[in-house]
């Protein structure tokens, strides 16, 4: 065995992990990792046979001990030990130790490889921040490009996790900014890198909601992962896949969302992030489909009563006039659920029906199925035309009781008719070869203030804006 053999183990460990569900099937994901771990061990050997032919080599030819491997040598299989035990997702603090020797033997490794990067996430994984800040900082005075676009990646990142730990807003947004600079910069040096994109798309999305949840926000996040689709590695990254899945989940685009979570989930069946995930979206949009298609789970008798106290008064607030986002006064018609404009999706900065408003009876709340925002409740109207309502940064005190009355302006209407094959049973247990239809009419409404409850207002202290966090397995 020599160096040469073993550098080139390295690089063949490093093309298998990036490449791995390009030459393996979906269903061997549960066996990436300990496949790595075995790769790795294979180099860890390599490293210690080579040392010991160089003692014997010394011990032979000088008639005692020592080493006659050079102090570059040395260096370069500290490194390769040190990057190749960097390759499992656990922090190994014989890889910490690798690395600070190899550098301490030669430090001029710290502009000829990665192994700042390499030391920067081994700092990482042990949740060491400042280590990995200062090591990724010395990785942008080398000399590589691809060098400098690691370490602006992962500088990006880091950036972003201090924000999301600092209580001071300017604060936050001042990080959130340097993240996003730092790694548009890492795009400049390679426009084609998916993992540059997807980080780019996860900034403006942790962004858009410490930001005023602006949709210019969330467009500039779908477009990055959109752009980091066009590498064909993109497609199995897990992390991107479940941010992914997330964002189109809050835009209600359930259908994408579903496929995108459930391959994240399928990908590392180990991670319980994606796994829940899918699978409590599988189940909340059956529950939905199940009591939108009941009349809310109640007995006609029941349903008829609440249908027979419709008021007209509760669209009080509604009577004289109406402003508008933007102001404008708007002259509001009454309309029932079926005579609404159908929009696309929920993302559409016009919903058609501008000059309309709806009142609504609540038949059942989903709350005990659902434990995650949106808050959902069924509604029907006075022609006994059901529907869903999502009501989006709702305080956790917030909710409905059946029989309330909801005036909705300018209601933003989409429809959910799609084939669903769920991962999960009822229980959470994995399931196969089974197909549910989805169905089901929507109404979205952005914050609790928009609403009118039998005939007044919510008041400030129903609206607390949401926080969806990006999230990656290595946090």
């Amino acid at each position: 065995m020599t160096i040469d053999k073993i550098e080139s183990l390295l690089v063949e460990l490093y093309d298998f992990r990036k490449n791995y569900f390009l030459i393996h099937a979906i269903e061997e994901a549960s066996l990436k990792e300990d496949r790595i771990k075995a790769k790795v061990q294979q180099i860890v050997a390599a490293v210690s046979e080579v040392r010991s032919e160089a003692c014997k080599y010394c011990s032979g030819a000088a008639g005692g001990g020592g080493d006659s491997l050079t102090r570059e040598q040395l260096a370069n299989l500290c490194w390769a030990e040190g990057k190749a035990r960097n390759a499992t997702s656990e922090f190994d603090p014989v890889c910490q130790e690798m690395l600070t020797k190899a550098l301490k033997l030669n430090p001029d490794l710290g502009n000829s490889s990665d192994i700042h990067v390499q030391l920067g996430e081994c700092f990482w994984k042990k949740l060491d921040r400042e280590g990995a800040k200062l090591s990724f900082e010395q990785s942008l005075k080398s000399s590589n490009p691809e060098i400098i676009k690691q370490g602006k990646r992962n500088l990006s990142i880091l950036m972003r996790q201090v924000a999301a730990a600092t209580k001071d807003r300017e604060e936050h947004l001042q990080y959130m900014d340097r993240s996003i600079k730092l790694v548009k910069e890492a795009i400049q040096l390679d426009f084609s890198d998916g993992v540059s994109w997807y980080i780019l798309g996860n900034a403006h999305f942790s962004q858009f909601f410490v930001d005023g949840q602006k949709p210019e926000t969330m467009k500039l996040a779908l477009q990055a992962y959109k752009n980091a689709f066009k590498d064909q590695l993109s497609h199995y990254n897990c992390d991107l896949l479940y941010n992914y899945g997330v964002l189109l989940k809050f835009q209600e685009k359930y259908s994408e969302a579903l496929s995108a979570l459930q391959l994240a989930a399928k990908l590392d069946p180990l991670w319980t992030g994606a796994r829940d995930q899918a699978k409590d979206l599988e189940l909340v949009l059956q529950k939905l489909t199940e009591l939108a298609g009941a009349n809310g789970g109640l007995k006609q008798k029941q349903f008829d009563k609440i249908m027979s106290k419709f008021d007209s008064s509760h669209l009080e607030p509604y009577k004289d006039s109406f402003k508008d986002s933007s102001g404008k006064a708007v002259e509001l018609k009454l309309c029932n659920i079926n005579d609404l404009e159908v929009v696309d999706n929920s993302t559409t900065s016009s919903t058609g029906n501008e000059d309309r408003v709806c009142l609504v009876k609540v038949i059942a709340e989903v709350g005990e199925y659902c434990d995650q925002p949106p808050y959902y409740c069924i509604v029907a109207d006075s022609s006994s035309s059901v529907c869903v309502v999502s009501v989006f940064n709702a305080a956790k005190t917030f909710h409905l009781q059946r029989g309330d009355s909801l005036a909705i302006a300018q209601p933003l209407l989409t429809n959910h008719n799609f084939e669903l094959e769920p991962l999960f049973d009822s229980n959470g247990q994995p399931r196969s070869n089974c197909s549910v239809r989805i169905n089901f009419k929507l109404i979205r409404i952005n914050t609790p203030l928009d609403l009118v409850v039998n005939g007044k207002k919510m008041n400030k202290g129903a609206q607390v804006f949401a926080s969806v966090g990006v999230e990656a397995k290595a946090s």
